[in-house]
């Protein structure tokens, strides 16, 4: 098991959002992390190369880690109701991103 996953894991345990986290890591190209009260992502989120949609919203989320502009196959992200200030500044890289669902600057 590599270093990066070793360590996401370690987060969605703390965070209790295992399950979430082993359906992708399964082949699943859905992560649904909304409303989990989290403040922050790990950086090791990159490691879901085969992520697709990525549901973030109603969080306390201020930032999100510029390692997501890696999940190149990216399509849907939700980020509203969170914190944020500012969107990803690596988001002009996710070529397949079709839907972005923002609200709350």
């Amino acid at each position: 098991m590599s270093t990066a996953i070793e360590r996401l894991l370690k987060w969605a345990i703390k965070k209790h959002v295992l399950d979430c986290i082993q359906r992708v890591l399964n082949a699943s190209n859905l992560l649904c992390l909304s409303y989990r009260e989290l403040t922050e992502l790990p950086l090791e989120l990159n490691v879901l190369g085969n992520l697709q949609f990525l549901e973030l919203a109603g969080n306390k989320l201020t930032e999100l880690p510029p390692e997501l502009g890696q999940l190149k196959k990216l399509y849907w992200l939700d980020v509203g109701n969170n914190n944020l200030t500012e969107l990803l500044s690596t988001i002009g890289e996710l070529t397949d991103l079709k839907v972005t669902a923002v609200n709350n600057f």
